[in-house]
């Protein structure tokens, strides 16, 4: 995640506190785990503990991350204009289906959730442009024409 200048909305600004939350629980179980295998024994072949290390440092870096990406995040008003802004929910059709993404920052990106950067190529393209337009995207298939139905 970058670190630098973070944007926001609020719905990402709380899955990441949430996520952040839900690691700190997670924490004390992973060390009192590690307590316990170490009481075993030898652990140059305890590979339990070893899984268990690597799930602490993972845990540890995740959350030095997140608090990071909290500490710089400046939570943005979602866009209600015409214009698409970063923010943005955008409705598009594309090759006879209808698809629905929200503009927003690198850091809160998901296109599982249906929400997609800003410095995406299609973010790129849909950045200030509004309902009626067209806009071209090239991807490693070709070119792909995107009609914008709908801003909110």
């Amino acid at each position: 995640m970058k670190k630098d200048n973070v944007r926001l909305t609020q719905q990402g600004y709380d899955d990441i506190q949430n996520e952040l939350d839900q690691l700190k629980v997670q924490r004390p179980q992973v060390i009192k785990d590690m307590d316990h295998m170490r009481s075993l024994g030898d652990l140059k072949e305890n590979n339990a503990y070893e899984e268990k290390r690597r799930e602490l440092g993972f845990l540890e870096g995740r959350i030095m991350e997140l608090e990071e990406v909290l500490k710089n995040a400046t939570i943005i008003e979602v866009s209600t204009g015409d214009i698409i802004a970063l923010g943005s929910s955008v409705e598009l059709h594309i090759e006879g289906d209808k698809v629905r993404y929200q503009i927003v920052d690198e850091n809160e990106a998901d296109i599982v959730s249906g929400k997609i950067s800003s410095n995406s190529p299609i973010g790129k393209a849909l950045f200030g442009k509004k309902v009626g337009d067209e806009v071209q995207v090239e991807s490693p298939s070709g070119t792909i024409t995107y009609q914008i139905l709908g801003v909110e």
